[in-house]
């Protein structure tokens, strides 16, 4: 689930809704907090929401719950 917030908004619902899953929900958004301006793919990485910021929090994720 990536989203533009850290709480609230429809990945804390969806988290919430499935807690009781048998399996791990990653959540990713920007944090919030102020962003500097900037060129678009600066910003997403700088928020961790580029691919290889994503990929590596999956990656963490599928490491820690082995």
């Amino acid at each position: 689930c990536i989203r533009d917030r850290q709480r609230g908004g429809f990945g804390e619902g969806f988290s919430n809704e499935f807690k009781d899953a048998p399996y791990d929900i990653l959540t990713i958004a920007i944090p919030d907090t102020f962003v500097e301006h900037g060129d678009i793919p600066s910003l997403r990485k700088e928020c961790g929401i580029d691919a290889e910021s994503i990929a590596m929090r999956i990656q963490t994720q599928l490491g820690s719950s082995n």
